[in-house]
């Protein structure tokens, strides 16, 4: 220990030159591998070149004009397929150059289309009349401007709705929330197509919300892709969205415990069947009594069902025979965001 004491420096000094060396052995191991990998690498590259060299292969002017005449047949059907994705899915339309006629033709073109919807039953609201359209409200007066691009896209756009709109009505769904198009008259443009987005709200049965889905893929002129399904909502079957039928007209308890032996007419929350039938029948009986002048059970002034102390009310909503189907048919609201997809024609040379 005294030697240990002494000379610490000097071990210290030499556990760091210690462990250097095996720091650099391992590099050295690593550098010999890695070298050994290449140099196996660069013979089997040394081999394949040989062995090309050997057999005389080497490009001629038939394997030239072969591979020119394969790029050639692959552009060429390349473009066949380009004109005919672009023949099928692009929208032609046909305006007036004029901005206010352009306007008063895309008005009576929504009119048109508001009509089809109340002949189908199928509810716009109100806020939406004009179907995305609202610019061209003609209490706002804004006309598009005279250039003939900006009044081809309004129309083509118009036809997108015009599609949309008739898919909507031949799904057959009960009413139309909403419809936008989120970018207006500006569309995304990739290398080969462009896509203007649209978002729309519908409620309907199930069924009709997904013959609405299929029908945007099933279409034979327009190519819709839905992207994303936001919200698929059910709203509750019961008047006022009260499950269960009972509502509450003021504090406490209303009725205190007449599902329990009392002639009053509602329990705690509801009525005790149960109790009311082993204790006289009085769940039941206490609403049948209750106009009657019964002790704990009667009418309130304004119609509401007083409690035996007095204190809050409890009002049942009394639900028709419509009303308690168990296999009535649900509504839902779908919010649908899609794009549609417009292949651009090839550019023509210039001579």
């Amino acid at each position: 220990m005294e030697l240990i004491r002494k000379n610490w420096g000097l071990l210290l000094v030499s556990l760091v030159c210690l462990g250097a060396a095996v720091f650099l052995a391992i590099q050295l191991l690593g550098s010999m591998k890695s070298a050994k990998e290449a140099q196996g690498k660069l013979a089997q590259e040394t081999d394949f070149f040989q062995s090309v060299k050997d057999k005389n292969i080497k490009l001629v002017p038939k394997n030239r004009q072969l591979a020119r005449r394969n790029a050639d047949s692959a552009s060429k059907r390349f473009e066949h397929a380009r004109k005919q994705l672009q023949g099928k899915f692009h929208i032609e339309v046909s305006y007036d150059p004029d901005p206010y006629v352009a306007v008063q033709q895309v008005l009576a073109k929504v009119a048109k289309m508001r009509k089809k919807l109340v002949a189908a039953g199928i509810q716009l609201s109100s806020q939406h009349d004009f179907l995305s359209f609202d610019a061209y409200d003609p209490q706002a007066g804004n006309l598009p401007s005279r250039d003939p691009k900006e009044i081809a896209e309004i129309f083509r756009q118009l036809r997108i709705v015009e599609e949309v709109v008739r898919l909507v009505i031949q799904s057959k769904v009960v009413s139309l929330n909403e419809i936008g198009r989120p970018m207006g008259l500006q569309k995304v443009v990739e290398d080969l197509f462009n896509f203007v987005p649209v978002t729309l709200s519908v409620t309907g049965s199930p069924s009709a919300v997904q013959d609405l889905l299929n029908s945007f893929q099933q279409t034979d002129d327009f190519l819709f892709f839905v992207r994303n399904i936001e919200s698929l909502t059910s709203e509750d079957q019961a008047p006022g969205g009260v499950l269960g039928g009972t509502g509450t007209t003021g504090g406490g308890r209303g009725g205190g415990r007449g599902g329990r032996g009392g002639r009053g007419g509602m329990g705690d929350a509801g009525m005790d069947m149960d109790a009311g039938g082993q204790d006289g029948g009085a769940g039941m009986r206490g609403m049948q009594n209750a106009g009657r002048g019964d002790p704990g059970g009667g009418m309130g002034d304004e119609g509401g069902m007083t409690g035996a102390d007095g204190g809050g009310t409890a009002m049942p909503t009394l639900l028709t025979r419509d009303q308690l189907q168990a296999f009535q048919d649900r509504y839902i609201t779908a919010v649908i965001r899609l794009d549609l997809v417009e292949f651009i024609a090839a550019e023509q040379p210039e001579e």
